[in-house]
């Protein structure tokens, strides 16, 4: 700590200079607000990178990027993907000078370690390809960013080795920042009521996406823990995320959050052993906490003359003709027409950059609502194999470590990490979570916790 409190202050104070200087020609409040913080949280944030990576991942978790939030006028500061980028890198650079300070690289990298490491670089490689292809450089970037939050995963791999205790601390911003996003999200869904409207107007924001790994973990407290204070608080802070998660109106959300209980169940009673009395204590504590749920939400009705069950029967009611629905077909039209150009170059895909034209299109369209095709599209099989076998060797490692450990903070978040990534994989196949969200890093820190518990278990990073 006090190597660290000699080396961190002077780099700290450059930053804090280049929030002078951005605030001088900007004239953004918020610069002023960061610069700010920054000066009178100085103890706090200088201590160690992983405050400074916590402080990031409430930032993230909290804040609406731009090109959702200013939909909602009650919305005035929204996340900015270049200062994620510039947290990044300057977390990664204090870690250098700490290591460097130290003399201490005794990290040894293993087989998940290089499989996320050649996927970033391929990423690079075909992002330069793409350019040479398409000149657009802006594009480019900004795919290639949201690849390349990925290596949180090696942020968080350094931040254990260092200090394993740090785990608590990431979890608890990840938690507080979901439950402060989901406070934020029923107040936007208040608040952009339409009166005349039958249903809910649904706000599109990328936040409840957080409680597809939240929630497993929550409801995992609530099976492994032991100290009911904990798991009091669990089902508080479950309660504004659920309601998140239903005021949304993503059936992908309902279905991945509904998949991953049901895998976490499996995967507490797999080990355990089942207990009836325990199931029955659970199915309680779920029964109590969506009563309060649906108490909140017949008060709202009638407050705000919502439409809810109206609402959630109309959404509902879609899943049982997923070939009928409009927002199905236009998915699978959008896939169909950008693996047109993928199959001129299958191995190594169409590159960074590129676009696919529908009929009537007025201009290219550079997104797909399917993490699977975009990275096939444009990463190719090569990429497509790479991103997959990173989820299969956290999951194959995941489950090993998870049968052998008896800890059960370890059980309980290995269950938990299976269960909300898992739920989310399925949740790629209808968006971008999982490749084209800032929530990547996020991602990527779990699958970095998941692997850390198992090499101090099996010593080897081989599957």
């Amino acid at each position: 700590m006090n190597k660290e409190l000699r080396v961190l202050p002077l780099a700290f104070l450059l930053v804090e200079a280049g929030f002078i200087i951005l605030f001088l020609i900007t004239q953004s409040p918020l610069i002023a607000i960061a610069g700010l913080i920054g000066l009178i949280g100085l103890p706090f944030i200088v201590s160690s990178p992983g405050n400074q990576f916590a402080l990031l991942l409430l930032y993230i978790s909290v804040l609406t990027a731009p090109n959702w939030g200013q939909r909602y006028h009650a919305l005035k500061y929204h996340v900015d993907w270049k200062l994620i980028a510039l947290g990044m890198l300057f977390i990664a650079l204090m870690i250098f000078i700490r290591n460097l300070y130290e003399n201490n690289w005794s990290i040894k990298l293993h087989f998940l370690d290089k499989i996320i490491a050649l996927f970033c670089l391929y990423a690079v490689v075909n992002g330069l390809w793409g350019y040479a292809q398409y000149g657009t450089l802006t594009r480019i970037i900004v795919e290639l960013y949201y690849i390349l939050l990925y290596g949180a995963y090696f942020i968080t791999r350094i931040l254990l080795t260092n200090d394993p205790a740090w785990r608590r601390k990431i979890l608890l911003a990840i938690v507080s920042g979901t439950v402060i996003a989901s406070l934020i999200y029923i107040y936007l869904t208040l608040t952009n009521l339409d009166i005349t409207s039958i249903l809910i107007n649904r706000l599109t924001t990328q936040q409840p996406h957080l409680a597809q790994v939240v929630l497993p973990l929550l409801f995992a407290v609530i099976l492994f823990g032991t100290q009911k204070q904990t798991k009091l608080l669990s089902i508080a802070a479950i309660i504004p995320i659920f309601l998140m998660v239903i005021f949304s109106q993503q059936r992908g959300l309902w279905i991945g959050v509904t998949f991953a209980i049901f895998v976490l169940l499996f995967l507490y009673f797999f080990r355990t052993g089942f207990v009836l009395s325990k199931f029955i204590k659970f199915i309680i504590g779920v029964v109590l906490t969506l009563a309060i749920i649906l108490l909140f939400l017949i008060i709202a009705q009638k407050y705000f003359n919502l439409q809810f069950l109206i609402t959630v029967f109309a959404r509902v009611e879609t899943l049982g003709d997923i070939g009928g629905d409009t927002s199905w077909q236009v998915r699978f039209t959008e896939v169909r027409a950008a693996l047109k150009n993928w199959e001129q170059n299958m191995v190594f895909g169409s590159g960074l950059g590129a676009t696919y034209t529908q009929l009537y299109a007025e201009r290219g369209n550079t997104a797909l609502d399917n993490s699977y095709a975009f990275v096939l599209w444009k990463l190719g099989l090569a990429g497509l194999a790479m991103f997959i076998s990173i989820y299969i060797t956290f999951a194959v490692q995941g489950l090993r470590v998870y049968w052998k450990t008896d800890s059960y903070h370890e059980k309980m978040l290995i269950a938990s990490c299976l269960a909300g990534i898992g739920g989310m994989l399925l949740i790629g196949i209808t968006n971008m979570s999982i490749i084209g969200y800032r929530f990547n890093i996020i991602w990527a820190i779990l699958i970095a916790l998941v692997h850390d518990i198992y090499i101090r278990h099996f010593g080897s990073g081989n599957v």
